[in-house]
């Protein structure tokens, strides 16, 4: 696997612990059980079997702008503090 895609696929998957992380933190007060299971109701709302809820493509689109930033931001720094890179 070339290593740009594996770290993407590592800076999306940490982006996607975080804002879940993030989401939960922000549901009432209850037993884990139970805001896990706000969470799941939270982005399956207005889910069909034709589409996603708006809450669940919102969810993603952040996390994937989040992944993004951090691989620009990594690459921008690789290429001024690496030597070789001109």
């Amino acid at each position: 696997m070339p290593e740009k895609v594996k770290s993407r696929m590592e800076h999306f998957l940490v982006e996607l612990f975080i804002k879940a992380a993030e989401t939960l933190q922000t549901m009432d007060g209850g037993k884990p059980e139970e805001k896990i299971s706000r969470f799941q109701k939270y982005m399956s709302e207005g889910q069909s079997m034709d589409s996603a809820g708006q809450n669940r493509v919102a969810f993603y689109k952040d996390i994937i702008a989040r992944a993004r930033g951090v691989c620009r931001s990594l690459s921008i720094h690789f290429m001024f503090s690496n030597p070789y890179w001109i």
